[in-house]
């Protein structure tokens, strides 16, 4: 019997750890947190006349603010689901998809009438509200939580990037791979020539582009299901 792949997972610990878990067995899985959630502490946002709560990620269902989570949540995939359930909300709506997906459940489901609340992060992907003011909705941003960077690489960590011990290594946004581009080290280049790396979105591929990797396959849709087919399918 062959010996496991080794992939480094990048999201914060405890999401590495659930996506670890859901990786067939050929996999072996090294988790460095390029980020940390943290709450920014933000005032309550102004509920006057709001119809739904908008999730684009589970952090943003995790750190909602309590006076939200009585309203419908439209979401945009089935983990951001079940967070938003996990949180409160009695009704909620699986866009099953992308940002794309989401905003068309919003067109189809919400009425004109009545803000909708973006619950987001500090640096979100895209411009949910923006979209949808320009659709005719009333929708607004609220900013519940940041993704700290890290500041250190692990000692083994970057012995094994160095040695190219990686088969794979997964990025689920344009801030972690950004952060693993400016934490690159010159002597992790020919460890990398071996190693391919799995990007939940373009956006998220782009800041690898020069680091050295393999190559860089970029899932089918920005979700966790797709980024894990795509690493399902190389293994």
């Amino acid at each position: 019997m062959s010996a496991p792949r080794r992939i480094l997972l990048t999201r914060p610990r405890e999401r590495s750890e659930a996506f670890a878990a859901t990786l067939p067995k050929v996999w072996e899985a090294t988790i460095w947190p390029l980020t940390e959630i943290r709450p920014t502490g933000a005032a309550p946002p102004d509920m006057t006349g709001a119809q739904a709560v908008i999730y684009t990620s589970r952090a943003g269902a995790e750190h909602a603010p309590e006076g939200v989570r009585a309203l419908p949540a439209f979401c945009v995939g089935t983990a951001t689901a079940g967070a938003a359930r996990a949180a409160g909300h009695a009704v909620v709506y699986d866009a099953r998809g992308d940002a794309a997906a989401l905003i068309r459940l919003v067109q189809d489901r919400a009425a004109k009438a009545g803000a909708l609340l973006h619950i987001r992060g500090e640096d979100a992907a895209g411009d949910i509200a923006g979209d949808l003011r320009r659709a005719g909705f009333d929708a607004r941003d609220h900013v519940a939580y940041r993704a700290a960077a890290t500041e250190t690489v692990p000692i083994a960590v970057a012995d094994d990037l160095q040695k190219g011990r990686f088969a794979a290594a997964a990025f689920f946004s344009p801030r972690a791979s950004a952060i693993f581009a400016g934490l690159m080290r010159p002597d992790w280049r020919h460890g990398l020539a071996s190693t391919q790396a799995f990007a939940i979105s373009e956006n998220a591929a782009k800041p690898l582009e020069l680091v050295g990797f393999a190559s860089i396959s970029i899932a089918n849709a920005q979700n966790a299901n797709a980024i894990r087919a795509a690493i399902c399918g190389a293994g």
